[in-house]
C-alpha cells in the first residue's frame, strides 16, 4: 500500500486529468478490480476520479454488485438526513452485501461474484445475465426468510437491526427486497423513460399511467414507486406534481411524491432555522438556501395549477420559517461586521461630528475572522436573496454594511495624518481588513449586475 502523502499526492494528480484520460483510466482501474487484481491500486483511483465521473455522466464498468442493484438503481442516494419511500442510501447496500458475504450467502456469494465478473471480462452478455438472475433469486430468498422471522418478534427485528446497523438500514434492506422481487414490474417503465428527465412531459406522464394499469391488484404498493422513479430522474423534481393530476383527475397513489417534495422542503428550511451563528458556514448556508429557494419556488408554480391545498399550507409555513431565519440573519450581519472593526465612543466635549476607528489595540483575529463570514454570508447569498422574498432584508444589511466600511476606511485613512508614528501600521491593518471585506461586497454587486445584464440579452 501507497504510503498517505503518496495516497495524496496521486488523488490531486488524478483529479486534475482531463475528462477522456479520466474516463479511460476509470474504466482500466475497474476491469482490474473485476478480475481481482489486489496488487493495482484501483479503489484509490476510483475514489480520485468519481467527481470527474460524476460531472461527465459516465458509463461505469459492470461489476457484480452494480449489475445486482440495477432493478433498484433509481432509488439509490448518496446522503439523506432521514429514510424516505425510494430513497435507498448506497450505504445500506454495501451493508447488505457484508452480511450477505458473512451469513446470507457466505458459501455462495464469492463463487457467484466470481462468474459474473469472468461473464463481464469476456463480454458475455448472456452468460452474464444468466448468473445475475441466479444471484438476484438467491439473495431475494435468503432475505425473504431473514425478514420474515425478523417480523415475527419484535425481539427477533431488533438483533437483526443491530448487526446491520440500526432500523433504517434495515428498511432500507426490506424496500431493496420488495424492489427485487417488482423488478419485471417496474422494468418496462425503466426502459421507457430518459435517464435523465429535463421536463416532464404528458409523453412521459403517460408512460407513467400505462405502467400503473397493468398493475394487478396485488402489486398496487408499486404504484408510489413510479411515480418515486420519475422523481429520481427529473431535472426539476416539482415536476412530479404533475403526475397527481388536478381536481377530479386527482391519483391519490401516486401523492407520495408531492408528500416528500414537501419533507425535502421541509428538512432544508430546518437546517436554515437550526445555523449556529458561533460556528457560521457561509458556504454551506448559501448552498442550503440555494436549494431551497429552487425546490420551494418550483413547487409553488406546480401547487398553484392543481388543487393542493395541504400542499399550499405546508409550503407557507415552511417557506416562513426560512425567510424568518435569513431575515434575523441580515440584521444580525451589520453588528457581526462592525464587532471586528469599531469605532470609539465620543468624549462627552468632542468636537468631531463623526465616530472614529477605535484604534487603541491590534485587531482581533477572531473577531476579523467572524467578521469575514458574515460578509461571506452576504456575498454568498446575494444572487439568491435578490430573486426572492429576502431581497429587501438582505440589501438593507448589503447597504449598511457597504456604507459602514467605506466610512470607516475613510475615517481610519486620516489618521494616517496623525504625528503618531507607532500606531500607523495598526492603523494600516485596519484599513486593509475593511478593504478586504468591501472588496468582497463590491465584487457580488458587480457579478449580480452581470448575471442581470447577461439575463435581459438572453
Amino acid at each position: 500500500m501507497l504510503p498517505l502523502a503518496k495516497q495524496r499526492e496521486l488523488s490531486r494528480l488524478l483529479a486534475s486529468l482531463p475528462g477522456s484520460q479520466a474516463l479511460e483510466l476509470a474504466a482500466l482501474a475497474e476491469r482490474k478490480r473485476i478480475a481481482g487484481e489486489h496488487d493495482f491500486p484501483a479503489e484509490l483511483i476510483l475514489d480520485a476520479l468519481r467527481p470527474t465521473l460524476a460531472e461527465k455522466e459516465a458509463l461505469r464498468t459492470p461489476t457484480p454488485q452494480r449489475l445486482f442493484c440495477e432493478p433498484f438503481a433509481d432509488f439509490l442516494v448518496d446522503e439523506r438526513d432521514h429514510k424516505q419511500p425510494g430513497r435507498i442510501a448506497r450505504s445500506s447496500v454495501r451493508v447488505l452485501w457484508r452480511w450477505l458475504a458473512k451469513d446470507g450467502l457466505r458459501n455462495t456469494l464469492h463463487e457467484l461474484e466470481a462468474h459474473i465478473a469472468d461473464a463481464v471480462l469476456a463480454e458475455n452478455l448472456r452468460q452474464q445475465d444468466h448468473v445475475l438472475q441466479r444471484l438476484r433469486h438467491e439473495v431475494l430468498k435468503v432475505l425473504t426468510g431473514a425478514l420474515s422471522l425478523a417480523n415475527e418478534s419484535r425481539n427477533t427485528r431488533y438483533d437483526l437491526a443491530s448487526r446491520l446497523g440500526g432500523e433504517e438500514v434495515l428498511i432500507d434492506i426490506e424496500e431493496i427486497a420488495f424492489l427485487l422481487k417488482a423488478g419485471n414490474d417496474l422494468a418496462m417503465l425503466r426502459e421507457s423513460l430518459p435517464k435523465r428527465i429535463d421536463a416532464l412531459t404528458d409523453e412521459h406522464i403517460d408512460h407513467v399511467l400505462v405502467a400503473r394499469s397493468n398493475l394487478n391488484e396485488k402489486n398496487r404498493d408499486l404504484v408510489p414507486y413510479l411515480g418515486l422513479l420519475v422523481l429520481a430522474r427529473l431535472d426539476q423534481p416539482w415536476q412530479a406534481l404533475r403526475l397527481t393530476g388536478t381536481g377530479r383527475r386527482g391519483r391519490t397513489d401516486l401523492t407520495v411524491v408531492g408528500d416528500i417534495l414537501l419533507a425535502d422542503t421541509e428538512s432544508l428550511a430546518v437546517d436554515i432555522a437550526a445555523t449556529q451563528v458561533d460556528v457560521l458556514d457561509p458556504d454551506a448556508l448559501a448552498a442550503k438556501l440555494r436549494r431551497f429557494d429552487r425546490l420551494a419556488s418550483g413547487l409553488t408554480e406546480e401547487i398553484r395549477s392543481r388543487h393542493g391545498e395541504r400542499w399550499a399550507q405546508a409550503l407557507t409555513r415552511t417557506k416562513q420559517l426560512a425567510s424568518a431565519t435569513m431575515e434575523g440573519l441580515y440584521v444580525q450581519a451589520p453588528r457581526e461586521i462592525a464587532a471586528a472593526l469599531p469605532l470609539a465612543k465620543p468624549g462627552t466635549f468632542s468636537i468631531r461630528r463623526q465616530r472614529q476607528p477605535d484604534l487603541a489595540h491590534d485587531p482581533d483575529p477572531m473577531k476579523l475572522d467572524r467578521a469575514l463570514r458574515w460578509t461571506y454570508l452576504l456575498t454568498n447569498t446575494a444572487t439568491t436573496a435578490r430573486q426572492s422574498a429576502l431581497q429587501a432584508a438582505h440589501q438593507k444589511a448589503f447597504g449598511a454594511v457597504s456604507n459602514y466600511l467605506r466610512t470607516y476606511a475613510e475615517c481610519a485613512a486620516a489618521e494616517l495624518r496623525s504625528t503618531d508614528i507607532a500606531k500607523h501600521a495598526r492603523v494600516q491593518a485596519y484599513i486593509l481588513h475593511a478593504n478586504e471585506l468591501l472588496n468582497l461586497l463590491i465584487g457580488a454587486s458587480e457579478d449580480d449586475l452581470g448575471h442581470e445584464r447577461a439575463a435581459r440579452v438572453s
